[in-house]
């Protein structure tokens, strides 16, 4: 999947509800954070796969150092891992929120699900 699809998909529903660029990189004083984390500029897929190549790099920094015999620089390859499944992690968290601000806030007029069994309706092919 193309990650830059919910980028584009999230930035067209803001638009097409009176919501403007300058709102979807707002800062909320109150809060102190931003209102939306998706880096609006940023090509989402390429900025996946920078980190994903770094992920990568360190991992293979930990198997080349280790079968060196080199402990400590396979313990660098594993630090350096986490930092980039951190970083990872950080850009997924984003996302989800974003994600989860939409389909929560009332601007954007979401009708109430009926009740709890509600289901996808079958014509969409929708799989669990």
């Amino acid at each position: 999947m193309k990650l830059n699809r919910i980028k584009i998909l999230l930035r067209d529903l803001a638009l097409s509800n009176g919501m403007t660029d300058a709102d979807l990189s707002a800062y909320n004083e109150e809060a102190d954070d931003l209102e939306w984390y998706i880096n609006w500029r940023k090509d989402q897929d390429t900025s996946f796969d920078e980190r994903m190549r770094c992920l990568e790099a360190a991992v293979d920094l930990y198997d080349s150092a280790m079968k060196k015999g080199d402990k400590l620089t396979a313990r660098a390859g594993l630090v350096r891992a986490g930092i980039q499944l951190q970083d990872l992690a950080g850009f997924f968290d984003g996302m989800t929120h974003d994600i989860k601000k939409a389909y929560g806030d009332p601007r954007f007029g979401w009708p109430e699900f009926p009740n709890d069994e509600w289901k996808i309706p079958p014509e969409y092919g929708f799989k669990e």
